[in-house]
């Protein structure tokens, strides 16, 4: 019996894996990214049971594939573990020619009767409804003929306070099938499926990026594969693009990777200007209204 399980974790977080069968709990054998894995070390490793692994607080250098297997081999699993996107606010699709509404609703709670105003990437929207672009009603944006322009992180000033409400992306059509969406320096696992009624010979998988083979063996520190599964670590604008993997009864595209832009918010006060990234723009958006 095999079994994948992919997963993704916030950082500081356990994760468990756990290779009991049903035939019993004999001995396994514990692998990452095909390396044995070395559970001697208790500040990182808690083992519940010869079968039960516990990561504790899990960081960037636990990001990896797993594989136990027991002893006679009749019994494996899987587990891609990568950590989660710490872009915490929402995506909003849209497609060009369409029209949208975004609502204000920091915390969940809004006060009636108070004014906001709307930021797109850190600039202030005009009220412009003259222009029947963008129009402001209560508590809601209205985005008028959507373009690839209008594509960005809108957040609203709301009681003194300044909240990000959603990153919009912005489509040609509206198939949004086997498209992922990641940031820069994260990490991502892809798998080779191309439904139950195929089995595949994990001996013969081989991935390609826009129908060209993968270079795994030269890019070890970029790329782990084990069999179905592939692991990309640090993601730059260079991996950007369609991923399949060509098996013996075909080709399998797998998924339409898209980097997202880290937007650069600006935030201006009486004396200094500053520049910052994603990982630190709640907390900042929050002094900007102080």
């Amino acid at each position: 019996q095999h079994a994948v399980y992919i997963h993704s974790v916030v950082t500081g977080e356990n994760y468990k894996m756990d290779c009991s069968s049903e035939t019993g709990n004999g001995r396994v054998t514990w692998i990452k990214n095909n390396k044995p894995l070395i559970l001697t070390n208790r500040n990182k490793y808690e083992v519940e049971s010869r079968n039960v692994v516990i990561i504790k607080n899990v960081t960037k250098e636990d990001v990896g594939i797993y594989f136990c297997e027991s002893k006679n081999k009749d019994f494996s699993r899987k587990y891609l573990l990568t950590l989660k996107n710490e872009q915490d606010i929402p995506l909003t699709f849209e497609t060009v020619g369409d029209e949208t509404g975004l609502y204000c609703y920091p915390d969940h709670k809004i006060t009636t009767g108070s004014n906001d105003v709307w930021l797109k990437d850190g600039k202030i929207l005009p009220n412009d409804s003259q222009q029947n672009k963008y129009i402001y009603d209560e508590h809601v944006l209205s985005i008028k003929n959507i373009t690839k322009n209008d594509a960005g992180v809108y957040s609203c000033q709301h009681s003194g306070s300044v909240h990000p409400m959603t990153r919009l992306i912005v489509e040609k059509n509206r198939s949004h099938t086997n498209r992922m969406y990641a940031f820069a320096d994260e990490d991502i696992g892809l798998e080779c499926y191309p439904g139950n009624k195929i089995k595949l010979d994990h001996n013969d998988v081989i991935w390609l990026k826009d129908d060209k083979p993968l270079s795994l063996v030269n890019n070890q520190d970029k790329y782990v594969q084990d069999k179905t599964l592939l692991l990309i670590y640090n993601l730059s604008n260079e991996d950007t693009g369609v991923y399949s993997c060509k098996y013996s009864g075909g080709i399998h595209v797998v998924e339409n990777l898209i980097l997202l832009p880290v937007v650069m918010m600006q935030c201006f006060d009486q004396e200094t200007s500053q520049h910052i990234g994603k990982k630190f723009l709640r907390d900042v958006l929050h002094k900007m209204a102080a």
